[in-house]
């Protein structure tokens, strides 16, 4: 098996960690969706942002690999499809013993692959199982990547100021892969040229956090303004999107092995399936959260700021240590029967 760039699965241990920071914020106890005058708060909602950037570079560097394979491995398919469905029964036998649980919500989490319940994962067996498909007819249509990735760019911004009406998730999946197609085939002094990416990079970065900063000011002022302020909070921003190729570029650039990241790297996904499962979400994190904060939120956003910040650590190693927990007895599970792999 060929051995992955350890800088490119250095992003997916950085995104996992951003996205788990988002997790970690208590959705029905803190309103970060409109704009506001409390800085705490604001940066709050910052930090519900991370998950976006975290999406954007796990699907970046996911679909950097993706852009030049044909073939779709199906035992990796099915292999997403019965990890998800299983650790989601087993949180949701855990978690009948101590809560009352909506049978809507149990339902959900019997068929979380139906229901979209971690939509990443249901956006990324979709756009894996058809990149070969996609990477063909790019092949035959793409004549110019560089006017390609200008009319992508342009149809993201103009999808970004409207409030991305006309649009769903799977669609961006596609066309952060059709922008990586021309990156990695077509637009070659880009990949190569490190100082351009940092560059992007830096920009990207400083106007997603000004960007953000400037649109909360003027939204405090202007209702209308403030109340389209979460669309700020989306993988296709355009300024997450310039610093994520910009890392990208840079990991690309490059070489070096090491065993321990590119071991982190492997238990992501199992990651995002624990910490961002919507039982651990809706119920335990606000428990969590009304017993040891209480009025913490109203009182003030700068402890819960800091709090989520330590919830966020600790949410990471659960997860990290409940995915090796989990591979090392998925391992003791199976044995070798005429030379191949099958479940005990």
């Amino acid at each position: 098996m060929r051995q992955r760039k350890s800088s490119i699965e250095r992003i997916k241990v950085i995104a996992i960690i951003a996205i788990v920071i988002c997790h970690s914020i208590p959705g029905l106890r803190v309103e970060y969706h409109y704009a506001t005058q409390d800085r705490w708060l604001w940066a709050i909602s910052v930090l519900k942002q991370l998950g976006s950037v975290g999406n954007a570079l796990f699907l970046v560097s996911s679909s950097w690999f993706l852009v030049d394979k044909s073939e779709v491995d199906i035992k990796k398919i099915k292999n997403i499809l019965v990890d998800n469905w299983l650790i989601s029964m087993l949180f949701l036998f855990i978690f009948l013993f101590f809560y009352s649980i909506d049978k809507m919500d149990i339902l959900r989490e019997m068929f979380p692959f139906c229901f979209a319940t971690l939509w990443y994962i249901t956006c990324y067996v979709i756009y894996y199982s058809l990149h070969g498909i996609i990477n063909g007819v790019l092949k035959q249509l793409i004549r110019r990547p560089k006017r390609t990735i200008l009319m992508v760019l342009l149809f993201i911004a103009f999808q970004f100021a409207i409030g991305f009406k006309y649009y769903n998730d799977l669609i961006g999946f596609f066309l952060i892969h059709i922008l990586t197609y021309c990156v990695k085939n077509g637009w070659n002094y880009a990949r190569k040229g490190v100082g351009f990416a940092k560059i992007i990079t830096i920009v990207g970065f400083f106007f997603w956090i000004g960007g953000a900063y400037c649109f909360n000011a003027i939204g405090c002022r202007l209702i209308f303004v403030g109340q389209r302020y979460s669309m700020w909070n989306t993988f296709l921003n355009p300024f997450i999107i310039m610093m994520s190729y910009g890392l990208i570029i840079i990991a690309d650039n490059e070489t070096y092995y090491n065993r321990i990241i590119n071991d982190l790297s492997r238990k992501s996904l199992y990651v995002y399936m624990i910490t961002g499962n919507q039982l651990v979400r809706i119920y335990f994190d606000n428990d969590i959260y009304d017993r040891l904060v209480g009025g913490g939120f109203e009182k003030s956003y700068e402890y819960c700021f800091w709090f989520i910040l330590g919830y966020a650590f600790l949410k990471s190693v659960f997860g990290f240590g409940f995915a090796t927990l989990y591979l090392k007895i998925k391992e003791l599970l199976k044995v070798r029967v005429r030379g191949n792999t099958v479940w005990l």
